[in-house]
């Protein structure tokens, strides 16, 4: 009988929690890693909803190196901005998606410790840097000691497209 002999019961008793995880694991939540990749994308436009200004409200942290909350857009783009704080002008900022992208133009906003946006356009040519100088580029920009925001969109549909900074100090 199971019970009676004790490595029996302690092969049952092991065996069962094995069972359920197996079990548990094996469903599939019926969605694909590029859906998943959709469904995250989504999320993270819904909750960069745009601010009265139009401005998203993601903002950069310089101690993280990151924008909260995250901007992140279909077609993998990367940016390039300063990762130590700067002292002099001009700030070179870029951006480039690492795959296909229907995108032909970028609007830059930065925002600097003002609060005050800040806008640019770039032409955005395949798998290419495109890029920017502030405050040359942006018309009516000084360079002021503090923490910038950079929010990239599509010239277009103004959907973003991703989010970096750096910090005058």
């Amino acid at each position: 009988m199971l019970t009676n002999n004790p490595v029996r019961r302690l092969t049952a008793c092991a065996a069962l929690p094995l069972f359920l995880l197996a079990a548990g694991c094996s469903e599939s939540h019926g969605r694909s890693p590029e859906q998943l990749d959709a469904m995250i994308a989504e999320e993270a436009r819904e909750a960069n909803e745009t601010e009265g200004d139009g401005t998203p409200e993601s903002r950069f942290d310089p101690e993280s190196l990151m924008c909260e909350p995250a901007v992140d857009a279909p077609g993998g783009w990367r940016t390039e901005t300063p990762r130590n704080a700067v002292a002099e002008e001009p700030v070179e900022l870029g951006a480039m998606a690492s795959e296909e992208t229907d995108v032909t133009g970028a609007e830059l906003t930065v925002v600097g410790p003002d609060d005050e946006p800040l806008t640019a356009t770039v032409p955005v040519e395949g798998d290419e840097w495109a890029t920017v100088e502030f405050p040359g580029d942006f018309e009516g920009a000084e360079l002021a000691s503090g923490v910038y925001t950079v929010l990239w969109t599509d010239e277009e549909s103004g959907s973003p497209l991703a989010c970096d900074g750096f910090e005058v100090g």
